[in-house]
């Protein structure tokens, strides 16, 4: 193998923005806590949409559907699953989105997950950009 290697869209290496969002006193539904929002956006060589929720079945009084973060996509379900609404026919319905809500108990949880989606976000484009390198191998004759 030749130590040369590139990217094959001429270097264009994979990246996304994220900007986290704090809000103290949240209240919801009667539960209150530390809302954390993380925005995904500015993507290059990958979707913005890198969270991975899951739709839940609507609620049998309410009506209300639900739909839950469950983290960071890999690789391989951000080709598997689509962009912003489930498919009506996939069970579990599992789709992606731009951005992850969700409530913790303090402000000190909310910077522990920051940290975590942080870390995970950065081994997504990471395993995309080693997924993008061409080695060039040897090149055989046959005759």
């Amino acid at each position: 193998m030749s130590d040369s290697s590139s990217y094959p869209d001429e270097g264009e290496a994979p990246s996304i923005e994220l900007t986290p969002f704090f809000q103290a006193n949240y209240t919801t539904n009667g539960h209150s806590g530390y809302r954390l929002y993380v925005l995904a956006a500015n993507a290059v060589g990958m979707p913005d949409e890198i969270f991975r929720y899951y739709q839940r079945t609507p609620d049998a009084i309410t009506g209300d559907v639900v739909a839950e973060p469950s983290g960071v996509c890999t690789w391989p379900d951000l080709e598997a699953y689509p962009a912003n609404t489930p498919r009506e026919d996939d069970s579990p319905q599992v789709f992606r989105l731009s951005y992850i809500d969700v409530i913790l108990d303090n402000e000190s949880q909310a910077q522990e997950v920051w940290l975590l989606l942080q870390a995970a976000v950065t081994q997504l484009v990471a395993v995309i950009r080693d997924g993008q390198i061409l080695e060039q191998g040897s090149t055989v004759t046959i005759t």
